[in-house]
C-alpha cells in the first residue's frame, strides 16, 4: 500500500532529523506545479501539503512557507496545508501560534483525519483553522444511521465554527448521498 510506505517514509525522516529538508522539497514541488498549473491553464485549485509535527513547530516555519510560495510567485490562498491532531493535541499552543502566522499570510491549515484519535471539540473551537477533514474511518460505515448521526454532528459544528468541512475515502454512491444528507458536501 502506498500510503503505509508513505507514512513509514516519513516517521523515518522525523527519526533521522530529516523531516524539516524533506519539508522544504515538498513544498518546493508543490509552489512549482501550482506555478506550471497556472502557467498551462491560466489558474489552479488550491493545493493540500501535508505538514509534519516537527516541521510546524520549527520557529521559522511560516517563513519557509512564504519564500516557497514568493520564489515562485504563488499566491499563498492558492496553499493548504493539512496538519494531524497529534501536534494539536500534544503542542497546543504552540500550533496555535503557527497556524496563526500562516493565517495571518493568508495560507490555510486543515485538521486532517478529525476522529482517528485524540480529538477534542474544544480544539476546533481553539485553534485557527479554516478546514477539518473527516477521516476515513468514520466515512466508511456510511450510510449505517449511527454513522452518519455522527458525521452529521461534525458537519453542524463545523458549520457553528464557520470551518470547512472535507469527507476524506468517499467510494460510494450511498456514502456520498449520505454525506450531502448530513451537511458534508466536499469529498475526496
Amino acid at each position: 500500500d502506498s500510503m503505509a510506505h508513505a507514512r513509514q517514509m516519513l516517521a523515518a525522516a522525523e527519526r533521522t532529523g530529516m523531516i524539516g529538508e524533506l519539508g522544504l522539497l515538498i513544498l518546493a514541488q508543490a509552489c512549482a506545479q501550482i506555478d506550471a498549473w497556472r502557467a498551462a491553464f491560466g489558474y489552479c485549485v488550491p493545493v493540500a501539503v501535508n505538514v509534519s509535527p516537527l516541521q510546524l513547530l520549527a520557529p521559522g516555519f511560516a517563513d519557509d512557507v512564504m519564500q516557497a510560495l514568493a520564489r515562485r510567485n504563488v499566491p499563498p490562498a492558492l496553499l493548504s496545508l493539512e496538519i494531524t491532531e497529534s501536534v494539536a493535541v500534544t503542542h497546543m499552543e504552540q500550533a496555535r501560534g503557527r497556524i496563526a502566522q500562516l493565517r495571518a499570510h493568508g495560507i490555510e491549515v486543515a485538521l486532517d483525519d478529525f476522529g482517528t484519535g485524540f480529538s477534542s471539540l474544544n480544539m476546533l473551537r481553539s485553534l485557527p483553522l479554516r478546514t477539518v477533514k473527516i477521516d476515513r474511518t468514520l466515512i466508511e460505515p456510511l450510510p449505517a444511521r449511527d454513522a452518519t448521526a455522527v458525521v452529521k454532528a461534525i458537519c453542524d459544528l463545523a458549520a457553528t465554527l464557520e470551518l470547512d468541512v472535507i469527507a476524506e475515502g468517499v467510494e460510494t454512491v450511498a456514502q456520498s448521498e449520505a454525506l450531502r444528507a448530513a451537511g458534508c458536501h466536499v469529498m475526496q
